[in-house]
């Protein structure tokens, strides 16, 4: 995450415009993973922003569901 912060000096009024892309979410069972319970998963998206009036955009590797809401979990693919 250090490299990507220091893409821009100020991340300040930085505004989410978009997020899209993604694979078709996919079930990941108890234990599939390193997880106790099940959850939704989907790979390869890009995060669309806005900040000092440039769009600009960042690809992130892995999005998960916890309690009905999307999270980004890996920006990056994931080492095990």
């Amino acid at each position: 995450m250090n490299v990507l912060h220091a893409t821009r000096k100020s991340w300040d009024g930085a505004e989410l415009t978009g997020f899209d892309g993604w694979s078709k979410p996919k079930w990941v069972p108890p234990g599939e993973e390193v997880n106790k319970i099940g959850y939704y998963r989907a790979f390869r998206g890009k995060l669309h922003y806005k900040v000092g009036g440039d769009d600009a955009e960042i690809d992130v590797h892995t999005i998960i569901t916890w309690q009905g809401r999307w999270y980004i979990t890996h920006l990056r693919k994931f080492k095990k």
